[in-house]
């Protein structure tokens, strides 16, 4: 998709979910003038005095991705983010016009995946969906249809994540540092790492992240978050420094001695 691809490659970089809110905002109000570069202004500027409603947006807009994504109709769309049925079917034609070639490459998945009886990952896994397809109950059939457009994109995703962590099991980050691989959480690997070894882990570790896979034009970027515990994480950006990361520990111990300064007031 010539719009999606744009957003990660050439000179006008946006963000997805940003754009897919702004189009959101021209629907839900028309005369707001509420192109990507206002919306995405107004969004990184907690002082502007729509602030809270395009934030709200910018989450509607990025949940509408997900789901959208992976086949939900108007139905799910309005359980998932709480709104009508009509809003959502709003938000959902807000999006399949700004990405139009992505419906169009979803048709083209459900009809090759009929054709052969199974859909694959970008190196070539399979998932065969013949008798779902086949199957006289018609929900079973049509829940193929979504199955095989999200193996093709969530079955890559996995197996992308699975990589990346063969890549950490050869290059020995287990042994060579005191840590210890929590395992996959989502599209996330987590670890549990000492302290004085995060200077040196972190770029390793991420190295392994963002390694080509499939083929793909657009590059690998791994967002970096580190922290005492998994709720209060600091996330210092997708490039690995030692001027990020020893940052990131400064913003670490500061948070903490807050936090323990509110606990001992209380």
């Amino acid at each position: 998709d010539p719009v999606m691809l744009s957003m990660y490659i050439g000179e006008n970089k946006r963000d997805q979910h940003t754009l897919t809110a702004s189009a959101i905002a021209q629907r839900e109000d028309p005369d707001g003038g509420w192109s990507y570069e206002v919306f995405a202004a107004a969004y990184g500027d907690k002082n502007h005095p729509e602030f809270k409603w395009v934030k709200k947006i910018r989450n509607l807009g990025k949940k509408l991705n997900f789901t959208a994504e992976y086949g939900a109709m108007a139905q799910k769309v309005a359980l998932t983010l709480m709104i009508s049925e009509d809003a959502a079917q709003l938000y959902l034609d807000a999006r399949e016009e700004m990405f139009e070639v992505s419906k169009n490459w979803k048709l083209d998945v459900i009809r090759n995946s009929k054709e052969c009886g199974y859909t694959t990952t970008m190196m070539g896994a399979r998932r065969h969906l013949g008798q779902a397809y086949t199957n006289k109950d018609k929900w079973i059939a049509s829940k193929a249809e979504r199955q095989g457009v999200n193996f093709e994109i969530q079955g890559s995703a996995a197996e992308q994540t699975k990589l990346a962590e063969g890549r950490m099991w050869k290059d020995n980050l287990a042994f060579d540092f005191d840590a210890v691989c929590i395992g996959p959480i989502h599209d996330e690997i987590v670890w549990s790492v000492r302290i004085c070894d995060l200077v040196e882990f972190i770029p390793r570790m991420h190295a392994c992240m963002v390694a080509r896979y499939g083929g793909m034009t657009v590059p690998i970027e791994g967002d970096i978050s580190f922290g005492l515990d998994f709720y209060n994480q600091v996330e210092i950006g997708a490039v690995p420094s030692r001027e990020a990361i020893e940052k990131g520990l400064s913003e670490m111990w500061e948070a903490k001695a807050k936090r323990d300064a509110q606990k001992e007031a209380a």
